[in-house]
């Protein structure tokens, strides 16, 4: 992969193609204006009702639970505000949601009038579909694949010709899961090979167990993301692998 000569962010801290630990809005604050081409954005909204001061470093680490940052309403409309200019013209933002906010329509009122949603992708993350719809709908997690002005075609982005699928249907296994919102990798990486080309920017400013990294590097695509909480993530998964090797021992 080249040198990324063209852009430079205004912190040395966050370093291109590599794990950063860090503030996402900080990261965005720091790119100039029409610089990526694809955001991915998962927000950690537990408390989505809940309006908390923007960038409220409520990092919660319980033993018996992964250290995760909620973000309030406010905090993500912050965060949509900065995806907005960073991106180009055309550029794209997969947004990951829950049921729960699919169906209160809560990420509305999230994306400026210089965004439109063009599609909904559904990550299936069981094998089974024979279930009522609300079985299914806890079994799946949405994304909304949004675009900036102006507005072209999918099936013009890329020079086969083809659309983003809508469906996914992969799986994390569990040896290898070390995020509560980690995607499969195969997934991540068709998404960001029917909307990027090599050498195009991919930011991932709440990149969790960093697979977005790993999918931008198998498809040479720059990428720049941190995470706020890594470090702890990192511990707690090592916890986690000590706490199994001590229940095998005891049975």
């Amino acid at each position: 992969m080249n040198e990324i000569n063209f852009l430079k962010t205004n912190n040395e801290k966050f370093l291109f193609n590599t794990i950063n630990e860090g503030d996402g809005l900080e990261l965005l604050r720091n790119l100039p204006n029409n610089s990526v081409q694809l955001v991915i954005f998962d927000p950690q909204y537990r408390n989505i009702d809940e309006v908390a001061p923007i960038n409220s470093k409520r990092i919660k680490i319980p033993f018996h639970s992964q250290p995760l940052y909620d973000q309030s309403q406010m905090d993500i409309t912050t965060f949509f505000k900065e995806i907005e200019r960073v991106l180009k013209p055309s550029g794209f933002v997969i947004l990951w949601i829950d049921d729960n906010i699919l169906i209160k329509t809560t990420f509305k009122q999230w994306i400026t009038t210089n965004l439109k949603i063009k599609e909904i992708l559904i990550w299936v993350k069981k094998r089974f579909l024979a279930l009522g719809w609300n079985k299914f709908r806890k079994q799946c997690e949405y994304a909304l694949l949004i675009q900036k002005r102006p507005f072209k075609r999918l099936e013009n982005i890329q020079k086969e010709n083809r659309s983003i699928g809508n469906v996914f249907n992969e799986f994390v296994k569990i040896n290898n899961r070390h995020h509560t919102h980690q995607k499969p990798l195969e997934m991540t990486k068709t998404i960001i090979q029917q909307l990027t080309q090599e050498e195009d920017l991919i930011v991932d400013p709440c990149a969790g167990s960093f697979v977005s990294l790993s999918a931008c590097q198998e498809l040479k695509r720059n990428f720049l993301g941190t995470d706020l909480t890594f470090r702890q993530l990192m511990q707690f998964n090592i916890n986690k692998k000590r706490s199994r090797e001590l229940l095998k021992q005891i049975k």
